[in-house]
């Protein structure tokens, strides 16, 4: 208000004295009172308007409107106290118009000023190049130019912006990042374009973690149409972003088939993946939700977070194991179920292996529990959520899984549609290295991988989850469907990948001052160096140009109920030995005995 009230006076006495050309007018000299009077009749006008009330680090162009109301108001007061306190002394009718534009200049620009400085000071030493100059792009160096970040430059593919300027600061083309990062000592590079494609992201996104600098994006288009996050909301790069692919539209008459309008379980339905086909199937517009697991905090967890994003759905939950089948069946019976996607499993590698009989207890016999409620309550269609481990089975987990397929495939009453989706390693899942990376580079490493041969197919969790909603759709009488799971990759790679995204680099014998160390710890039990999706070999296509079907030998049901006895007798004895045994006697049914080899 001080400066405020020095700059109205000084303004008075230039817009007389550029009026009459004169440094001290005598129009103004018989007036003078009124370079005290302006003040303090304009102050609180400038209050009332709200000149006082923004943070002047956080003003921005919407404050122009409120200091020339302000200055507005003020200019009217000259000719009304003119008029008020008659003299015979003239009056030039352009002093108010003079007035107004030298005092909201000054004011616009000390506080302009203002501003700069107190945001300069409050700046780190981080400088960061935004990559887009589209809206998303120029909203995100507005609002870094608020909070005093320091953007070095931008950059954007299209030949018209650049060499223009947001907010002062110049486009360039992307084929100038390395000069710019070097130049400039840029640190991080904000991707701000939501609306890529898989594709071109992921292209951008291996030409930025060549460079030394964090990359960054904001939210994807997706996010930012259903309000969960922001145009600034900034997060690190996630190896989905890279491996993504493009989306391929769904087939709807899939989606009706499987889920739309009809009541919908899924078994396990707190974990990674159950988790994420319930959400994909209440996108998909079913008409109930019924969610099954045994873990008391995964259910409420997906069972809540069902509550709060879609509030109107009819969402039941059952707290029970899948092996109780009185529970899973009354629970069917009561919500007409008719279609089951079975997640439930226990699928942690390493840690099944040495834990055979409770494996085969919940991914075995669980499967065969819910299949019969299924049959016996009238369900239609039954989707078991089964894996690329399965085939020609090293570890217990691949086994039993290998072995509940057959459940299906020779135990399932004809009335019953069933179908078993098979497909690999879900990035982000409980059951992914990615996590575990990610916690070991959070630690300051190493990064464990166990073979630098190891080999794996990975697919993001959305997609896996929309493509089994999808196959379910293709149910019929025992199909094994299998995803396509892109190109391989190797985990050590992955590694690497996962160490440049995060703005490190390797520590090896050629880069001895690197951040992160990859150690080899070798291989572990039941593990293969490269996983398959075929039993057979061949794979035939469907109508979805992501799913195929393939035809592969199912055992009499004579033989595997007497497998069944066996397995359930050494369970029961905790002879953990023979249970092995007979387990992987049973997955080996049919099975052609040539080792691993590529698809």
């Amino acid at each position: 208000m001080t400066v405020d009230s020095v700059v109205i006076s000084i303004g008075l006495w230039a817009a007389f004295a550029l009026r009459l050309g004169e440094l001290w007018p005598d129009m103004l000299a018989q007036r003078w009172w009124l370079l005290l009077a302006m003040p303090l009749m304009s102050i609180p006008v400038f209050f009332l308007v709200g000149m006082y009330q923004p943070i002047i680090r956080y003003i921005g162009p919407s404050f122009i409107k409120t200091v020339a109301v302000g200055v507005g108001l003020s200019a009217l007061t000259i000719p009304l106290m003119i008029v008020l306190v008659p003299q015979d002394v003239g009056f030039p009718r352009t002093t108010p118009a003079i007035y107004f534009l030298v005092v909201a200049g000054a004011l616009g620009g000390f506080r302009s000023a203002a501003r700069w400085w107190f945001t300069g000071i409050s700046r780190t030493g981080e400088r960061v190049i935004v990559y887009g100059a589209g809206h998303a792009g120029a909203r995100l160096v507005s609002a870094l130019a608020h909070a005093g970040g320091h953007v070095a430059a931008v950059v954007d593919d299209s030949q018209s912006a650049q060499g223009s300027t947001i907010r002062g600061v110049r486009v360039y083309s992307p084929n100038q990042l390395v000069d710019i990062v070097s130049k400039m000592n840029a640190t991080d590079v904000l991707l701000a374009i939501p609306s890529l494609t898989p594709g071109r992201r992921r292209d951008i996104i291996e030409s930025l973690v060549q460079l030394p600098v964090h990359v960054r994006t904001v939210p994807d288009l997706d996010e930012l149409v259903s309000g969960t996050a922001g145009f600034t909301d900034l997060r690190y790069l996630r190896i989905e972003d890279l491996l993504g692919r493009e989306a391929v539209p769904p087939q709807q008459e899939l989606i009706n088939a499987s889920v739309a309008g009809r009541s919908v379980m899924v078994t396990g339905a707190g974990g990674s993946i159950g988790s994420e086909l319930c959400r994909g199937i209440i996108a998909s517009e079913c008409s109930r939700l019924v969610l099954v697991d045994r873990s008391e905090p995964a259910l409420f967890e997906i069972y809540s977070s069902i509550q709060r994003s879609h509030p109107t759905v009819d969402v039941y939950a059952v707290l029970a194991d899948v092996r109780d089948t009185p529970a899973i069946q009354e629970a069917m019976e009561q919500q007409e179920v008719q279609t089951v996607f079975h997640a439930a499993a226990h699928k942690h590698v390493p840690l099944v292996e040495n834990h055979e009989i409770e494996a085969a207890g919940n991914n075995i016999f669980g499967t065969q529990s819910v299949m019969n409620a299924a049959a016996n309550s009238g369900v239609e269609r039954f989707v078991l959520v089964s894996t690329d481990k399965a085939v020609r089975p090293t570890s217990v987990m691949g086994a039993t899984k290998r072995v509940a397929e057959m459940v299906i495939q020779a135990m399932a009453p004809e009335r019953l549609h069933v179908c078993m989706v098979r497909f690999g390693n879900v990035l982000g899942s409980s059951g992914s290295v990615v996590p575990i990376f990610r916690r070991q580079l959070e630690e300051g490493g190493p990064i464990t991988v166990t073979d630098p041969e190891m080999v794996r197919y990975f697919m993001t969790i959305p997609e896996a989850a929309n493509l089994v909603i999808q196959s379910g759709g293709m149910a019929n009488s025992g199909e094994v469907l299998l995803l396509d799971m892109g190109k391989p990759i190797k985990i050590v790679d992955l590694a690497r990948l996962m160490i440049r995204l995060a703005g490190m680099t390797e520590r090896n014998a050629q880069h001895p001052d690197g951040d992160i160390e990859i150690k080899f710890v070798g291989q572990r039990g039941g593990e293969k160096m490269r996983e398959e999706l075929l039993v057979s070999e061949e794979a035939l296509e469907t109508s979805h140009p992501m799913i195929f079907c393939a035809t592969e030998p199912a055992p009499t049901v004579e033989w595997l109920e007497h497998q069944l006895e066996m397995i359930e007798a050494a369970c029961v004895a905790r002879d953990t030995k023979v249970a092995r045994q007979i387990l992987f006697e049973t997955a080996a049914c049919g099975i052609p005995s040539s080792g691993d080899h590529d698809l």
